[in-house]
């Protein structure tokens, strides 16, 4: 039986260079959530929006939020498509 892991990486060997970009900047967003939610921030929005919430973050952590959530965004409505009945 194939791992989780090994079966992403069967995938990826068929996706488009941007699709791979997208990928690799969901996984960076999958891993800076993880690393913040062990800080036990009760609303995520704030963990997002880190001025709110207390924590100085640059503009450049502003912009690669952002590239992040809007990629998390795009996947999840790429998986939702896929999985719908609609004709491709």
């Amino acid at each position: 039986m194939e791992s989780v892991k090994e079966k992403i990486v069967d995938k990826l060997e068929f996706l488009p260079e941007q699709a791979l970009q997208e990928v690799l900047t969901f996984v960076d967003f999958i891993a800076w959530r993880s690393r913040h939610q062990a800080e036990d921030i009760s609303d995520p929005l704030l963990s997002v929006a880190g001025i709110l919430s207390g924590e100085a973050i640059s503009a450049e952590e502003i912009r690669q939020l952002h590239i992040l959530l809007r990629t998390q965004v795009t996947i999840k409505l790429d998986l939702q498509f896929l999985a719908s009945d609609a004709p491709y």
